[in-house]
């Protein structure tokens, strides 16, 4: 009798996960989140004190757009364009490198006042999930549920990338979903399932572009590693190539509505142009950087190159035991450490740090692609881990000592980068809390292997004390720097009172507002008012170079008003200025007049300032020539090419000029400012009666603009950088006040009057007096359209730099509309690759459905042939049995009673091999399972007795439906019985002959 009992009773589904199954996901998410409170706590962090987690460009650009976006969620208005940075930019594509994580929605519900708190935990929260994610990773991919892999995840989020960038909080979603994504690229190659990893990608991509070319480049390496260790004679390599660029491609089509806007508005920035470099060169030794692995290293967040690598000192000892697990194929060894030493060269190699950083150079944030080493880092030395039993004692002692032996041998050649010069990296306690800590887990190692099951969870817990605490001092020693947060916020309150008061007493609709010394160059967007300064990567490029030649502080990815002057305000429509009670109180003059103020903040009102677009003459365009390096030269340029015959910065002679001090004389009071060239010193203090006051920063080629002054005097201009001995080459000027009066009357003789704006839009009218060419001041980008009486007309850059357009003599309406280039693009991208995804996943789903049919209807005819040919052999040996031999009826009679019986024991042996036939199925069912299931103690005897008896077996069919309850199927149970009742008829017939074989031989 050939029964299978998993046609009668399916496998049972995988039981219910307990908490200790979730267990090693539990401690990966809550240790850091744990560890990062109490360093919040040490550190007086809000709520548990007045300091904030703002660090470097957290400070100066994330808080800042947070904020904008937020005012954008509440508000409703559009995420394409912003008029509170930079003179009005592009918003799509700040928020497509700074704002696009899809956690960041959750803003609409946070109050404005708790913004920096949303950032600050917002990244402990991204820090437990690439812990989360990290440990899900390592117990998928090796096939464990082991809490291991939580100590290894806790690296991962708590790692030395994360301790030098965290602040970078748009780059934590691509670290989040980094494992995720080489899961889902290893189920793509080894099942064919494409969902996990082409969602995963699409998102990263979405996330935060940047961080994704990385992460992109390293899945093109991991696949070819991936391909190499590809196990099977059927694998198909074609099918898989094929694969891995379809679902990458649609991963980045997924991205299309945020990395399309985002590929064309970097046209318009400083990264937008590069050169490849020439020459190869290497920064640092391998052994100087593996030494980086140790506790307490300074982070590296400037231009020195440095990676970001430490992943807990104990991978020191495990990354060794991975290279001895026997268990791990000499392929993937090699392939591993091929990778690894790839990442090193990458790191040390200017040409390939090139590469990685999408063919720049970065400026500073060195090795942003170091979390990705530090992922596969850690993977290995899980699988040295999980190779640990395998290990003899004088292997895992050699590995110790070889490594205390490298910290020691570190700490003297190391010993040059400690103290001034280079940065202090390396302190005293790097190296000796480092073997402390290799130490404690070389004896942990031990016990683990020689002490039996009773020792194991204290071990553990152990562990995770020691883990716990070498995470948190080193994340504690090199992160989470803070500044005050009453600090930061003290001004808010009351700029937003005098900027709603002044918005709300002004006849002007458009203007713009610029604090005299910002706390930032986007406190326009912290504050809520539109500003003429901005300090982000997406900056345009050609307002850098502009500002730079009318005075204005400006570098790669920044311009603002540092050094701004009664012109430039004019120029670009600055019509308030906010003193602070840190700035000196001007006086009222007739350039400018105290508007309000508050407590600790003042409005002053600036006479001139010029409205969003004017009227020029076409041939300024020409006329005005901007190339002088000196901004008082192309401002007295642009006066005389409107016909101002004076200058309107005067010229003043300098005493000792091409000296380290050099004096200016003045006879009259008024506007003075001085311009010292770039290759001058970056630092000078100038001195007027008993004041002085510092400019610093000075390569940026910006005016030192002195204010007003009531009297002529001696100016002392003095180099104060004390690192340079370099000479000062000055050109000092007095603003001529009545030519600066004469080019505004000319500038606002046709001024272009806004009655209404947007975010994205600006309607407007203008009377020309003359046929010209109405020049704005919004940055020149194509997303922009122009319509002149409801006809859209063409638009040019005036300078390079601002949007302008012809028009004709009279009155006229305009409108002006802001669509992102590429966004429309890149909305079409996203659906259409949504839509393919859906295709894709129906023609799987109804695939798999047919073949499913398919089998099903092969199986239905198997069993229903078998089903026949067993009941016309039990019809033949009824036929048979039927037929009664002479004078054997009470014979037979008593002989079916003993078979009666010999059924019954071999059928109770026959359900002994029933029960045991799936022994090495991974859940076989208890006795007692089957007993419950078939509600009958007795259930072979039951078998036997209805296949003797010729009964009909539907009823014993509905018992045995109802005990199976997981889909059983009934054709496959009543073939079975057949075969059970055919098996029985033979024996019954074996009796009947050998009964009569005994009467014949009688």
């Amino acid at each position: 009798m050939n029964l299978n009992f998993s046609k009668i009773m399916p496998q049972q589904a995988h039981s219910k996960r307990t908490w200790k199954d979730r267990l090693p996901y539990l401690l990966a998410f809550f240790i850091p989140v744990l560890s990062m409170i109490m360093i919040f706590i040490g550190k007086e962090i809000y709520p548990f004190g007045d300091r904030s987690f703002l660090r470097t460009d957290l400070y100066h650009q994330y808080a800042p757009f947070f904020q904008e976006l937020k005012d954008k969620l509440a508000n409703g208005e559009s995420l394409f364009y912003t008029w509170d940075i930079g003179l009005g930019t592009n918003f799509m594509a700040i928020f497509a490198y700074y704002l696009s994580s899809p956690l960041n929605w959750f803003l609409f519900l946070c109050p404005s006042s708790l913004v920096i708190e949303f950032i600050t935990y917002g990244i402990v929260l991204k820090m437990a999930l690439s812990s989360l994610t990290m440990t899900w990773y390592l117990n998928r991919h090796n096939h464990t549920n082991s809490i291991a892999a939580a100590f290894f995840g806790i690296f991962y989020g708590l790692s030395g990338y994360m301790a030098a960038y965290s602040w970078n909080i748009m780059w934590l979603d691509c670290m989040v979903l980094l494992p995720v994504i080489f899961l889902g690229l290893e189920r793509l190659i080894n099942d064919d399932k494409c969902y996990l990893y082409c969602i995963s990608l699409g998102l990263a991509i979405l996330s935060n572009y940047y961080i994704a070319i990385m992460i992109c480049i390293t899945l093109v390496i991991y696949f070819v590693i991936c391909m190499i260790l590809a196990k099977g004679k059927n694998f198909n390599y074609p099918k898989k190539i094929l694969n891995f660029g379809l679902f990458s491609i649609l991963a980045g089509g997924l991205a299309g509505v945020v990395l399309f806007p985002e590929i064309a508005a970097l046209s318009y920035t400083a990264s937008g142009n590069f050169s490849f470099p020439k020459d190869w060169s290497s920064y640092f030794s391998m052994y100087d950087m593996i030494a980086r692995h140790l506790v307490n290293v300074e982070v590296e967040i400037g231009l020195k190159h440095w990676p970001n690598i430490y992943c807990g000192v104990g991978i020191l000892l495990f990354v060794p035991f991975y290279f001895m697990n026997k268990k791990v194929s000499f392929k993937e060894k090699i392939s591993y450490l091929s990778l690894i030493i790839f990442f090193y060269l990458s790191f040390s190699t200017n040409v390939l740090n090139f590469i990685w950083h999408g063919f720049h150079y970065p400026n500073s944030l060195p090795c942003r692609q170091s979390f990705i080493y530090v992922l596969f880092l850690l993977a290995m030395g899980y699988k040295g881990f999980l190779g640990l039993k395998d290990r003899p004692k004088k292997q895992y002692l050699s590995v110790l000592l070889g490594v205390v032996g490298f910290i020691i041998l570190a700490e003297k050649l190391e010993a040059s980068y400690t103290g001034t010069g280079d940065g202090q990296y390396y302190l005293f306690s790097s190296f000796y809390l480092s073997i402390l800590f290799v130490v404690i887990y070389g004896i942990l190692i031990h016990l683990y292997r020689s002490k039996g099951k009773n020792w194991r969870m204290p071990i553990t817990v152990v562990t995770l004390i020691i883990i716990t605490a070498e995470a948190t001092i080193n994340m504690s020693y090199t992160s989470v720097t803070t500044v005050g947060r009453t600090t930061y916020k003290e001004y808010d309150s009351n700029v937003r009172t005098l900027t709603a008061a002044a918005a709300a007493d002004d006849d002007t609709v458009f203007y713009r507002t610029e604090k005299v010394n910002n706390r930032t160059k986007n406190d326009g967007a912290w504050l809520d008012y539109p500003s003429a300064s901005i300090f982000s990567s997406t900056a345009y490029a050609h307002l850098t170079s502009f500002y730079k030649k009318i005075g204005l502080e400006s570098s790669t990815n920044a311009y603002g008003t540092a050094g701004s002057t009664p012109a430039s305000n004019m120029l670009l429509g600055i019509r308030y200025s906010i003193y602070t009670d840190n700035d000196p109180k001007p006086e009222d003059t007739s350039l400018r007049s105290f508007y309000q103020s508050t407590d600790n903040v003042d409005l002053y009102k600036n006479t001139y300032a010029l409205p969003l677009g004017f009227l020029v003459s076409d041939s300024l365009e020409a006329d005005w020539d901007l190339t002088a390096d000196d901004p008082g030269i192309n401002w007295n340029n642009l006066v005389h090419s409107l016909g101002i015959a004076d200058d309107l910065f005067v010229s003043l002679d300098v005493t000792n000029n091409g000296t380290t001090s050099v004096n200016v004389t003045t006879t009259e009071g008024g506007y003075y400012c001085f311009y010292s060239a770039k290759s001058g010193p970056s630092k000078i203090r100038i001195s007027h009666h008993n004041t002085s006051k510092t400019f610093d920063n000075l390569s940026r080629s910006f005016f030192m603009s002195f204010d007003y002054q009531t009297d002529g005097s001696l100016f002392t201009i003095t180099n104060d950088d004390s690192s340079s001995s370099t000479i000062i080459n000055l050109s000092a000027y007095r603003l001529n006040e009545d030519v600066l009066k004469e080019l505004y009357e000319i500038l606002d003789e046709s001024p272009m009057e806004v009655t209404s704006y947007t975010s994205t839009s600006v309607d407007a009218t203008i009377t020309a007096s003359t046929d010209g060419r109405v020049v704005t001041t919004i940055p020149y980008d194509t997303g922009w359209t122009v319509t002149v009486d409801g006809n859209t007309v063409d638009m040019t850059a005036f300078k390079d730099t601002f949007v302008s357009f012809e028009i004709s003599e009279g009155t006229h309406t305009i409108h002006l509309d802001y669509t992102p280039d590429g966004f429309y693009l890149g909305l079409a991208s996203t659906l259409i690759c949504i839509i393919l995804l859906i295709m894709i996943a129906a023609l799987i789903h109804l695939w798999k459905k047919n073949q499913a049919d398919e089998a099903s209807l092969n199986d239905q005819e198997e069993i229903s042939a078998s089903q026949a040919t067993a009941l016309a052999d039990s019809e033949d040996l009824e036929n048979d049995l039927s037929e009664p031999t002479d004078g054997a009826l009470d014979d037979e009679t008593d002989n079916e009673i003993e078979t009666d019986d010999s059924v019954i024991v071999e059928d109770d042996d026959l359900a002994d091999e029933f029960f045991e036939e799936d022994s090495n199925e991974p859940e076989k069912p208890s006795e007692e399972e089957l007993s419950e299931e078939f509600s009958n103690k007795d259930f072979s005897k039951e078998l036997s007795d209805e296949m003797l008896s010729n009964k009909n077996f539907s009823k014993t069919d509905e018992k045995r439906d109802l005990s199976a309850k997981k889909s059983v199927s009934l054709d496959s149970i009543e073939l079975d019985l057949t075969r059970s009742r055919h098996n029985s008829l033979k024996s019954k017939k074996a009796n009947k002959d050998s009964q009569q074989a005994v009467r014949k031989e009688d």
